[in-house]
């Protein structure tokens, strides 16, 4: 049985790649921080932000790298995991304990 999509809908990676994506651009930030990894929006292109919030189950701090775009002051990202159906452990992190720290590109 095929499934059949609407036409215009975008194909999206397989779950495999997104999650190899993600973990390289992490790899990266490590190995060259403030010289990869983290970049601000230009135009109406998104940038990339670290947030470290509190784990809720470990208490530990966790970080993750985020697109977002602005919006006047605001930082705006969306809570998705990967096109994934659970929402991203970051998140949940988040709604634990709202205090985090953000790092843009630049300080």
């Amino acid at each position: 049985m095929s499934v059949t999509r609407p036409p215009n809908t975008p194909k999206l990676p397989p779950r495999w790649f997104v999650r190899g994506a993600w973990s390289v651009h992490r790899a990266l930030y490590r190995v060259l921080p403030g010289k990869a990894g983290l970049w601000g929006p230009r135009g109406p292109r998104w940038g990339t932000m670290r947030v470290t919030a509190t784990g809720r189950k470990s208490g530990q701090p966790r970080s993750v790298i985020l697109g977002y775009v602005e919006d006047g002051d605001d930082l705006v990202t969306l809570a998705m995991n990967g096109w994934a159906n659970p929402e991203p452990a970051w998140w949940l992190n988040l709604q634990a304990n709202p205090e985090a720290t953000v790092e843009l590109v630049g300080g």
